[in-house]
């Protein structure tokens, strides 16, 4: 493009007078240098869209790097220029698209975009366009993963398996139930349940889990032999055996002393006599 149209009161303009109140004469400066920028580098194929690298462009600046980008976030909010920053191959590289770049450029250019204007979309597409439908898809699936969220309830709390109680205080799934069947054997599931709610019932036990506690049991061996946990009806039982064992055998041992102290004032008592 060898020029476009300028109006004598672009400084009157609304957004211009914006950003000069901002940022000075620079935002005026900055707007005007890049169209004169992206108008060298006019692509017919693709009007009012460009990308150099970010080392070309800020030299064709006199204000910082920094600023320069300040200026057109100002100006991509008033949706007069576009820029988008983006790495090709390793280069720090901007995008910039000004859509109304086409209708102000010289009639010469004008032709020209008449000319190539039956070209397929696809044979005019440069890699700033091929980057914005990119991101145009992925905001897309962005969308449409956020309205799937929306149309399901706030909060789906997770259902917690039902859990059979077994005697007065032991609780299990059917699925560690039939775990625990497999892993130690009825016959030891149906002790270590009935030690585990004598455990909680009577010495008042705490267990956050009662399926890890079986299994913590059965690891430590405390459900093989007498050892450690001990069976409820067995062991009442065993105290009560013992407990009559041992006051029979300290009745035993009182009747014993007393027949011998019985036996020798009897000896004593006939000795007396004999004397007299």
């Amino acid at each position: 493009m060898k020029w476009f149209k300028h109006i004598v009161d672009s400084g009157d303009d609304p957004d211009v007078d914006d950003a000069i109140t901002i940022f000075g004469t620079d935002g005026y400066y900055v707007f005007f240098r890049t169209l004169e920028v992206m108008s060298r580098e006019f692509n017919v194929n693709n009007p009012g869209k460009n990308t150099f690298s970010v080392e070309f462009l800020r030299k064709k600046y006199r204000v910082s790097w920094g600023k320069v980008v300040k200026i057109l976030s100002f100006y991509q909010e008033k949706e007069r220029i576009f820029y988008k920053l983006f790495q090709d191959n390793h280069l720090p590289s901007i995008g910039l698209n000004c859509p109304k770049l086409q209708e102000i450029s010289d009639e010469y250019t004008q032709k020209n975009i008449k000319k190539t204007s039956g070209q397929t979309p696809d044979t005019c597409r440069d890699k700033v366009t091929i980057e914005e439908e990119r991101e145009e898809e992925r905001d897309k699936d962005k969308r449409i993963k956020k309205e799937a969220e929306a149309s399901l309830p706030t909060q789906i709390k997770k259902e917690k398996p039902q859990k059979t109680k077994y005697l007065d205080s032991v609780f299990l799934t059917d699925e560690q139930y039939k775990k625990l069947q497999e892993a130690i054997g009825q016959k030891s599931l149906d002790a270590a349940i009935e030690k585990l709610d004598y455990s909680i019932s009577v010495k008042g036990g705490k267990y956050r889990d009662h399926y890890k506690a079986i299994l913590n049991w059965q690891k430590r061996g405390f459900l093989n032999g007498n050892t450690g946990i001990r069976n409820t009806g067995t062991y009442r039982q065993s105290i009560r055996s013992e407990r009559d064992a041992i006051n029979q055998a300290a009745g035993d041992e009182a009747d014993a002393i007393r027949r011998e102290y019985e036996a020798n004032h009897a000896t004593a008592d006939g000795a007396g006599k004999a004397n007299t």
